[in-house]
């Protein structure tokens, strides 16, 4: 948290990759605070997770898009649209 706290301050990303559970902070945290510090910055999720619920707590939650990991071929159209916007 620290971290990514500190980089959007220092060098204020394009884009942010994520996933939801990461070890040590998860990725519903990291976008509560995104949208916090930049309410505009496309975050995508890339998730193994196929929970519908949970995709649309990411989408409800302020997410840019979500990103299936066994349709890694998805992302880059995802990150075309998310920095098209």
């Amino acid at each position: 948290e620290p971290q990514l706290r500190r980089e959007l301050i220092i060098d204020k990303p394009d884009l942010i990759l994520s996933d939801h559970n990461l070890p040590s902070f998860d990725g519903f945290t990291a976008l509560k605070i995104v949208r916090q510090v930049h309410p505009q910055l496309p975050f995508i999720f890339v998730s193994s997770s196929n929970d519908q619920q949970m995709i649309v707590d990411m989408f409800e939650r302020g997410a840019t898009d979500y990103v299936f990991k066994r349709d890694l071929g998805d992302l880059q159209q995802a990150v075309i649209r998310a920095l098209g916007d």
